[in-house]
């Protein structure tokens, strides 16, 4: 049964490596008004038991199973499943690996009773690595942040990641939800920035921990499968964005984000772009976007020789 509680942890789940201490860091917050869905995607490994173990005498926390896997052919469906069955004001999409401080919710909470009409809210993050050992962490940023000065924050200071966020549930409802593309490749860019239409708060304190491990999604560098959505979903963000930069009038601002994006989508198109098939290279070569500062004969010409040496 849920509770009609002011915050869901939504916690789509399949690695059991860390487990553990991710359901521990949201057992242990110092605000307590909150439930947690965890969604079990058909993982091979045995999440239950873990859960039960470590929550189970909890009733804020429900345990679900899907009936087959989603995530590994459509990670945001996963997602959007669970934004749809949220019921409280504020929903968490949390993961199985990352660890939130203690203050977490306590901190945010007090964001948002102070802010009311911003939909999105955010922890101030620090890097750990596998042993849970500190390897990097963000500057302290004002508590608002306009949604000019969010987006510059998006590609200049923020560590990228997701289970940090806090979104109005409704709001989230009515954009439809995670933006969705391949490989949840950008989604949460595109959806941060929707949802930042009236700025966004962040804790002056870091109160959130992001795992870079070996079994982090965003750090595997796949097969050429993997290289060839990561593109198609790149590609996708940035006509996503030329869209929305549309909204600004302030010439100034809307070159600003321009250039921000396109460096993102230029490294990113640079990076996968060499791992894709002959046939996928050539046909997302031909479909990336003018105008980022890819020039598709020099590249061509890179990947030959990449692959066999001709240059």
């Amino acid at each position: 049964m849920l509770f009609e509680m002011k915050y869901t942890f939504l916690l789509p789940a399949y690695k059991a490596k860390f487990f553990r201490n991710a359901l521990l860091s949201i057992r242990n917050q110092s605000y307590c008004n909150f439930q947690v869905i965890v969604s079990d995607d058909c993982s091979p490994e045995n999440l239950k038991e873990i859960f039960d173990d470590t929550v189970g005498d909890d009733t804020r926390f429900t345990y679900r199973r899907n009936k087959k896997n989603i995530g590994g052919k459509d990670l945001v469906e996963h997602w959007n499943m669970l934004v749809n069955i949220c019921q409280s004001d504020y929903l968490v999409m949390s993961s199985d690996d990352d660890v939130y401080e203690f203050n977490f919710l306590e901190e945010i909470d007090k964001l948002i009773e102070n802010n009311q009409s911003v939909n999105l809210f955010r922890g101030r993050v620090r890097c750990i690595d596998s042993n849970g050992i500190e390897c990097g962490y963000e500057k302290q940023f004002a508590p608002f942040l306009s949604e000019y000065d969010y987006i510059q924050c998006v590609y200049t200071d923020f560590l990228a990641c997701e289970a940090n966020y806090v979104y109005k549930t409704k709001i989230l409802k009515q954009i439809g939800g995670f933006v969705n593309f391949p490989k949840a490749w950008f989604s949460d860019d595109a959806t941060h920035i929707a949802m930042a239409d009236k700025g966004c708060c962040v804790t002056p304190d870091i109160t959130f921990s992001f795992r870079v491990s070996d079994v982090n999604i965003s750090s595997q560098w796949g097969d050429a499968e993997d290289a060839k959505k990561k593109v198609q979903a790149t590609i996708s963000f940035e006509k996503w964005m030329s869209n929305y930069v549309k909204k600004f009038t302030n010439t100034s601002q809307k070159e600003v984000i321009t250039v921000a994006y396109k460096r993102k989508v230029l490294s990113n198109l640079m990076t996968h772009l060499v791992h894709c098939s002959m046939f996928d290279f050539i046909r997302l070569l031909m479909y990336s976007p003018d105008g980022v500062g890819l020039c598709k004969f020099r590249f061509l010409l890179h990947y030959l020789n990449s692959k066999w040496h001709i240059c």
